[in-house]
């Protein structure tokens, strides 16, 4: 019975990736309610990124390492990944990027949406950059 709402997990604790059967219980459980696996892709944890979906929703959170070139080594194959997924079904994917300093960020961000629109027919929005990024400061939410 899926929820109205949609609904993301994300296990970070070793003990979930442990044994395979942690994950597939969890899994099934996820995808009888509809909900979503959350797919964290960060260099030093690579039990994290398991690539399971639960749903036709995809949420993947990447962690860079500072711009290192591996950080665009590892999204060029997240943009062969969606393009599968979504021509194999998926309907959405949110992809999160994060950085130690996250000033850089966006520049993940706006490699990644690059990325999609020239290797494959997926309609992003992408981020728009407003203002010098070196410049910029966080907003307020209220």
């Amino acid at each position: 019975m899926p929820t109205k709402n949609p609904i993301s997990v994300e296990v970070r604790h070793e003990s979930w990736f442990a044994e395979a059967e942690n994950l597939e219980q969890l899994a099934a459980v996820l995808e009888q309610y509809g909900a979503s696996t959350v797919i964290t892709d960060v260099a030093g944890r690579r039990d994290v990124c398991h690539a399971r979906l639960t749903s036709n929703l995809a949420v993947i959170r990447f962690v860079g390492n500072g711009l290192h070139p591996t950080d665009f080594t590892r999204i060029d194959a997240w943009v062969e990944k969606l393009k599968h997924w979504f021509e194999n079904g998926l309907k959405a994917a949110y992809f999160f990027t994060h950085e130690p300093d996250n000033v850089l960020a966006p520049d993940l961000a706006v490699y990644l949406s690059n990325k999609i629109r020239e290797k494959t027919t997926i309609q992003t929005r992408g981020p728009e950059i407003i203002g010098d990024p070196k410049e910029g400061q966080q907003m307020s939410l209220f």
